[in-house]
């Protein structure tokens, strides 16, 4: 009878002190409005921990809209005292393919639904990252930055930072560790988790370290360059 009343006591006190932001990013390739990012970060409780909802949703503007039709959804859960994943889920469409993607927790590891992929709790995803940058300083980082996980691949990373007076800039390198990728669980994945990992692309995050806010992402390969700035 206790605990059944202190969960109904979490269940019912809880969303009074939950906090909710969005945010909207306008993305643009060549300065020309391409596509339009929303972000919610919510609190919520998960497998009975306090954690963070974090969702995703990107969809194609202007003339992008008209030959290539983008509607992507993403959403993790973050353990909020630690940023372990807790979940994982994303619901992608695109011309001539789609993407549905859900995880399920066993054993402290998440194992990818109808497969046997799994990766550790502890590393990153993009998501969880972009997060963890914007509400920490990385010079006095909690956690190691070492492994971000992208659907059965596992990537080595290593981020460089500019203090600047109010800002920080950070430049993110990533390179696959083939020891402990497994095979992919989409062969062919959306453009944006495709994009982001691509060898040799430069990805700059810069954060206002006054307000905790991510003011712009900058991703270029090659004579491609893709800017998302917060509106």
């Amino acid at each position: 009878m206790e605990i059944k009343f202190k969960i109904l006591l979490i269940l019912f006190i809880f969303p009074l002190f939950a906090q909710s932001k969005n945010y909207k990013y306008e993305v643009s390739i060549f300065g020309v409005h391409c596509a339009d990012i929303l972000i919610n970060y919510s609190d919520t409780i998960y497998n009975n921990k306090k954690s963070i909802k974090i969702d995703y949703q990107t969809k194609t503007k202007s003339i992008y809209e008209k030959f290539f039709f983008v509607k992507n959804d993403y959403t993790t859960i973050i353990d909020k005292s630690n940023y372990d994943i807790l979940s994982y889920s994303k619901k992608t469409s695109q011309p001539k393919l789609e993407n549905n993607i859900t995880t399920f927790f066993k054993n402290d590891s998440l194992f990818y639904l109808n497969n046997n992929k799994w990766f550790n709790t502890n590393y990153y995803n993009i998501f969880s990252l972009l997060h963890y940058l914007q509400m920490n300083e990385l010079k006095i980082s909690f956690k190691t930055l070492d492994f971000i996980e992208r659907e059965g691949n596992i990537y080595n990373m290593a981020i460089d930072y500019y203090q600047f007076e109010d800002r920080i800039k950070y430049l993110l390198s990533l390179d696959i560790n083939e020891d402990l990728s497994n095979e992919p669980v989409y062969k062919k994945t959306d453009i944006f988790s495709w994009g982001i990992f691509l060898p040799n692309a430069k990805r700059e995050i810069n954060i206002n370290r006054i307000t905790n806010e991510i003011t712009s992402c900058k991703f270029s390969i090659g004579l491609i360059n893709v800017t998302a700035e917060l509106k």
